[in-house]
């Protein structure tokens, strides 16, 4: 989706009704780049995408531009700990630092916080500790085509009994 592109918040809009999507239950994730381009087209398209009941979540914050200045237009729900900050642990000082101060700054701005990246249980406490919402990466799970997802999630009767 291209946030220069008007038609988006109407195309979306029939794709939730089409599937029967709920409010709150879809989130978009926007990278911070494509936010840069054009600030205030941004701010309406994904204002436009917010009053659909669709969350957004700025992506891989801190990799980019990072501008402050846009952070208190932008209508978003959730900012992401980019995975190059999670993996500089231990090995970065200032990475925990950054990963820190951007825990702070979204919880000043009462959005919610995500991490990527996520590989070990120690990276996973530390982000508890920092007041990390939800972590994501290969410490819970491999990325999955639409298949395997539906076979691991798939549950036999002979399975349904035993788990009882």
């Amino acid at each position: 989706m291209q946030l220069a592109d008007p038609a988006p918040p109407a195309q979306l809009q029939a794709l939730l009704e089409e599937f029967h999507i709920q409010p709150g239950e879809l989130e978009l994730e926007i990278t911070e780049g494509a936010l840069i381009r054009d600030v205030d087209t941004a701010v309406e398209r994904l204002a436009a995408l917010r009053a659909l009941g669709v969350a957004i979540a700025l992506d891989d914050f801190g990799v980019g531009y990072s501008a402050m200045s846009y952070l208190s237009q932008l209508p978003f729900d959730t900012l992401k700990i980019d995975k190059s900050f999670v993996f500089a642990f231990g090995v970065e000082r200032p990475a925990l630092a950054i990963a820190t101060a951007i825990v702070a700054l979204a919880k000043a701005l009462d959005k919610r916080v995500v991490a990527e990246g996520v590989e070990t249980p120690e990276q996973a406490a530390l982000l508890q500790g920092l007041g990390v919402d939800e972590l994501q990466g290969y410490l819970f799970g491999k990325p999955q085509t639409a298949a395997e997802l539906e076979a691991s999630l798939a549950v036999t009767p002979q399975a349904s009994r035993t788990a009882l």
